[in-house]
């Protein structure tokens, strides 16, 4: 049971891994044919003809690449006041339900998106003249990547206790506030005054 746990979070870290590296390196592309162009249009009147084309489709990938990595990191806008209202078995079961939903609707853009992606291999992109579909798989792909994430995090999101979003989101301020060059600039401050103090 214990190397079965352990091998799973080892899978868990490669799969989320190569999520952040594909993700990061999305939106590299993207910000740099973004910035070439906007350099090249104002200061040699000439872009890349392709570049606006790239980068509207490497958006739109990052967008479902990127769903299941802002779920398991809890980025997705999300309102628990209605569950929190409920007993604490009433609210695990309602989660269940939550959580069986999201699975099937998941599968759903899995398949979809599959059959989408290979309804239009054969059509070309506008410019680079790339085969529409390889685009399109991004969509099957990060369905399921978003199911992985959220069938690895399941346990955590029906277990988690009242109030428990509400109490990270605190704690994730104060620790941004603790970070803060503000805030050390007015500890250096405060520390200055007390040695003067001191002095006198």
């Amino acid at each position: 049971m214990e190397t079965s746990r352990r091998t799973l979070e080892k899978v868990t870290y490669v799969v989320t891994k190569i999520n952040e590296i594909l993700l990061l390196i999305a939106i590299s592309i993207m910000f740099l044919l973004v910035f070439i162009n906007v350099i090249g249009r104002y200061f040699f009147s000439n872009s890349l003809s392709w570049a606006a084309e790239v980068s509207r489709y490497l958006m739109v990938s990052i967008a479902f690449l990127g769903m299941g990595l802002a779920m398991k990191q809890s980025r997705h806008s999300a309102f628990y006041i209605f569950q929190d209202l409920l007993p604490e078995r009433l609210r695990k079961f309602m989660r269940i339900i939550i959580s069986l939903v999201i699975i099937a609707i998941m599968c759903i853009l899995l398949v979809l998106g599959a059959q989408y992606a290979l309804k239009y291999m054969g059509n070309l992109t506008e410019v680079l003249r790339w085969p529409v579909g390889y685009w399109y798989l991004t969509i099957p792909l990060g369905a399921l990547l978003f199911i992985y994430h959220f069938v690895t995090s399941i346990t955590e999101y029906v277990n988690k206790k009242k109030d428990a979003d509400l109490e990270a989101e605190i704690q994730a301020g104060e620790e941004l506030i603790e970070d803060s060059i503000f805030l050390q600039k007015i500890r250096d401050v405060e520390t200055a005054t007390d040695d003067e103090e001191e002095r006198y």
